[in-house]
């Protein structure tokens, strides 16, 4: 039998090497509040400090750096120390927060909504039902504002994380389930595999006051010690220099685990929390099989420009940074030349003047000089810049706008003659690929969140819940909890339900709306006389359809006449989409005419700018030669 080799950790007690092995074997086992905790809490801390060294110092360091260059403060991650900078201006050109910023509201536009596909769970009622529960609990959890933070992360730094679960104090104590955002500062997935559901275990890390202890854990609260090697790096508020001390705070450990039941041929979920190396929470003492059923990790990570081997990604502030720090090194030697040659340097001969500080005291109306005065002084000019150390400023932040998708149409901004709003839409459209392509790797993390969300409220919803749907033009209520789920997502052969999720932009622009309904239009104009209207109209993306939809119902229970009367209502309805699809193939016609003189013109001031370049050099080189004859 091999022989177990310990290493001594930071706390002073001894902890065995492999450390994945002593939590495994105690996430099932009682433990005892020591002083300075046992070799179960020793463990956890180890297998953090192994993360932290194999990949996330490195990873917070970027995320800090990128941090600061969003907020604008580019000179303190270079240069910094260099004597150079020290007395030259330090301007900061927002090219990449703009472009952030601007990729936020396209990103906004693809806000993403849950559908239940009827066909999944056979029922029209059940697909209703479940996708109201979905609306109603990201509503709840404020899901719009997780979404914002997790575009922000991705963007910023190249990935965000999400967390599905369920909160048993949330909807006034009857408990409901959330997608919440862990701010990527605050997460650590294991770094030596590429899907996070494979690694050793995942972290949450947050930094709170004592008190906040004193009062959730009173008893290992007596027990607890600073943590001599917690790193406050990691807080949210890393960067503020009024973040507490270690002192007053102790950082909070949620470590999440993922076990192989070899017996049941099935995965548990478990987590453990400990502070101040002590043992706070364990789920396995209340929830032995696993905290969750579907036994899986409960984060969800979106990598913008994925790494190899990791889930983790780059943003655009990795991309573009070298860019932006060009083009703000080039505005300081721009602005250094201007404050010189708005304040020259004056060369006095003293041997002419009594006193040389006569010269600086501008409120001396005579000054007394020997000889002839145009001898005892001279003026001395800086030499002018040339062209390409203003083009070159433009250059680089254009580059920035360009490659980041941020251009001139995808901000609001057209060229001469683009004056039509139709005609801005359609090129602002056109412009905005790359960011729906970021946008469908969040929709696809989302719908892994949702299902990931029914399946926790399925399994923990325990106090009854109302809900309202509408089935025919009727309103019905349905009450749901844990049993309503059993019952309703099982067939008659004792099959489980799984329902197909379909993810759609809940905030899709008008000409989305109108290149579907045109579709839909189409088919209405083949099948014309062989199907009902209504069931056309129910594909329409419109504002109100559904009020159209309900009164054309009552309409035939109502009779006839009231039904042609809605019909001739809805022909109208048809007509007016008829026209505005009209007006978008217009407003399309006329922006791809426009783009081709956008790009000819451009052409042509690349071509002039290139002549500028070639004139500015041939002039330099030929001053140059003059001062060296």
């Amino acid at each position: 039998m091999a022989k177990e080799i310990y290493i001594m950790s930071k706390t002073g007690i001894l902890v065995p090497a492999d450390c994945m092995s002593v939590i495994i074997d105690g996430i099932k086992k009682p433990h005892e509040a020591v002083e300075g905790g046992d070799d179960f809490v020793g463990a956890i801390y180890a297998l953090y400090d192994q993360f932290r060294q194999d990949k996330f110092d490195n990873e917070w360091q970027r995320l800090e750096e990128n941090t600061k260059i969003y907020n604008g403060d580019h000179w303190s991650t270079f240069g910094h120390d260099n004597p150079d900078n020290q007395f030259l201006p330090r301007p900061s050109i927002p090219t990449i927060t703009s472009a952030i910023e601007n990729l936020k509201a396209d990103y906004n536009d693809e806000f993403p909504e849950a559908v239940i596909d009827e066909e999944s769970v056979h029922s029209e009622r059940l697909a209703k039902v479940l996708t109201t529960v979905v609306r109603e609990e990201l509503d709840i959890c404020a899901f719009e504002q997780a979404y914002g933070e997790k575009v922000h992360d991705l963007l910023q730094d190249g990935w965000g994380c999400w967390e599905v679960g369920y909160d048993p104090d949330m909807n006034m104590g009857m408990g409901g389930s959330y997608i919440r955002c862990v701010m990527n500062k605050n997460f650590m997935c294991d770094p030596h595999v590429k899907d996070l559901q494979d690694g050793r275990a995942c972290f949450k890390i947050d930094v709170k006051p004592k008190y906040w202890f004193k009062q959730h854990y009173p008893e290992q609260f007596a027990l607890m010690s600073k943590d001599e090697d917690a790193k406050d790096t990691n807080h949210e508020n890393k960067t503020d220099k009024t973040r507490p001390s270690n002192d007053r705070t102790f950082m909070l450990l949620e470590c999440w685990v993922r076990l192989y039941n070899a017996d049941k041929k099935r995965h548990e979920i478990h987590f453990v929390k400990v502070a101040g190396h002590q043992l706070l929470e364990n789920s396995a003492d209340a929830y032995p099989d696993g905290y969750y059923a579907h036994g899986v990790y409960p984060f969800v990570v979106t990598a913008l420009y994925p790494q190899r081997g990791t889930e983790l990604g780059i943003g655009l502030v990795d991309m573009f940074k070298d860019a932006q720090r060009y083009s703000d090194k080039a505005m300081q030697i721009i602005l250094a030349n201007l404050y010189r040659a708005a304040k020259p340097r004056l060369l006095l001969d003293k041997n002419y003047v009594d006193d040389p500080n006569d010269a600086l005291d501008f409120t001396k109306e005579v000054i007394f000089m020997r000889g002839n005065i145009g001898n005892a002084y001279a003026w001395q000019q800086p030499q002018p810049l040339p062209n390409t150390a203003f083009t070159s400023v433009d250059f680089l932040t254009g580059t920035i706008k360009n490659e980041s998708g941020t251009n001139d149409q995808s901000r609001g901004q057209t060229g001469a003659g683009v004056t039509a709003a139709s005609a801005i839409t359609a090129l602002q459209e056109m412009s905005t690929k790359r960011s729906r392509m970021g946008a469908q790797r969040l929709q696809h993390s989302f719908r892994r969140a949702v299902v990931m969300l029914l399946d926790v409220l399925r399994e923990k919803s325990i106090v009854p819940r109302n809900i309202e749907i509408t089935i025919d033009g009727k309103p019905e209520a349905v009450a749901f909890d844990n049993k309503w789920f059993d019952q309703q997502m099982q067939t008659s052969d004792g099959t489980t339900v799984v329902p197909f999720i379909t993810v759609k932009s809940a905030r899709q622009t008008r000409f989305n709306k109108m290149a579907h309904n045109e579709l839909v239009l189409q088919m209405m104009q083949v099948t014309q006389g062989q199907t009902d209207p209504v069931i056309m109209l129910e594909a329409f993306e419109s504002d109100d359809k559904e009020a159209i939809l309900d009164t054309i119902r009552k309409a035939q229970r109502g009779g006839m006449l009231n039904l042609q009367k809605q019909n001739a209502e809805l022909l109208e309805s048809v007509k007016q989409l008829s026209e505005e699809l009209s007006q978008y193939k217009q407003a399309m016609a006329s922006a791809e005419s426009n783009m081709q003189q956008m790009a000819e013109q451009q052409a042509q001031s690349a071509q002039q700018n290139l002549r500028a370049q070639q004139e500015a050099q041939a002039q330099g080189m030929q001053n140059l030669n003059l001062q060296n004859m």
